[in-house]
Formats: C-alpha cells, sequence, structure tokens
C-alpha cells in the first residue's frame, strides 16, 4: 500500500502546531524537513509551514515557497527567496514553504583552501572531508566565484496556483 502524502503532510502541520516552538532547546545534529519531495512531485506546492516556524527549527538550509516560486535559501537564520532572474529577496517570517529541510548549523570540521579550484576538485575535496559514512549532512562554502548557477523556475502556474 503506497504512502498517502497527504496524510503525512497533515499529520505533520498537527504535529507543528502541538510543539512548543518557542523554547531555546534545539536538536543538535538534526535535519527537520517539511513535507516530501513526492508530496511536491504530486503537484502539492501550497505551503503548510510558516519560515516562523520553520526558524524555530534550524538557520541553515534549502526548500522553495509556495507555487514553487523560487528557490529558498537560508543562511545564518535569514530567508532569502532566489527568483528566476537570480535575484535574493528577503522571505516575510508568515510566508508558508512546501517543501524545505534546515538545521542548526554547527559545523564538525572547518578547512580553508589555499589555492582556487573549480566546481569539479571542490565536490571532490568535500566527498573526501565527508567521508563514506555521512548519509546526509550540511555543507557551508565561503568564498568568491567567478559566478553562481542556478535552477530556479517562476512560479508554477497550474490550475491550483493561477498567475
Amino acid at each position: 500500500m503506497p504512502i498517502d502524502s497527504t496524510l503525512v503532510g497533515a499529520l505533520h502541520v498537527e504535529y507543528l502546531k502541538e510543539q512548543d516552538l518557542g523554547g531555546d532547546e534545539r536538536l543538535h545534529h538534526t535535519l527537520f524537513q517539511t513535507s516530501t519531495v513526492d508530496a511536491l512531485l504530486e503537484g502539492k506546492y501550497e505551503g503548510d509551514v510558516s519560515f516562523a516556524e520553520l526558524g524555530a527549527r534550524g538557520d541553515f538550509g534549502l526548500g522553495t515557497l509556495d507555487a514553487l516560486d523560487g528557490e529558498m535559501i537560508c543562511l545564518d537564520g535569514s530567508f532569502y527567496q532566489v527568483k528566476a532572474d537570480g535575484k535574493a529577496h528577503p522571505v516575510d517570517r508568515k510566508t508558508r514553504t512546501p517543501f524545505a529541510v534546515v538545521t542548526v548549523f554547527e559545523p564538525d570540521v572547518a578547512q580553508t583552501l589555499s589555492t582556487p579550484v573549480d566546481f569539479e576538485v571542490l565536490c571532490d575535496y568535500l566527498d573526501g572531508v565527508i567521508g563514506g559514512s555521512a548519509v546526509c549532512c550540511a555543507i557551508r562554502v565561503d568564498g568568491r566565484f567567478e559566478y553562481v548557477r542556478h535552477a530556479v523556475c517562476p512560479a508554477n502556474t497550474s490550475p491550483t496556483h493561477p498567475s
């Protein structure tokens, strides 16, 4: 029997409503994910978790916004919406997300590269730092880049989300 992602999403939202999101305790080395990729693939693009709720669960992550309107980036606790034109805009905390993953960023390892590297070399280097045991991890790369390539689509124009 397949998993009903609508039911899982509803349970998730009810669970969040029951939680005290104002506390100072956060789970260390834990990812918090809203919804599932399967729900997005099924066309469920309406957000059910606000960025205020999401911010209480982490300060670093990725995701999307209602109607898949751009990419969400969370950095140092601030949320940004990167639109199809490549520009980043602050996200209002009342805005909702249909899918996001955040964590409290607490690096175990900090490395500095002494020479410039291309993307492929950087990926190989990071694979070596992480090792083969990590199922999922958060990686932050600070630096100067000639360019950053992104793949962001404009808001979805499906019948449930007219433009």
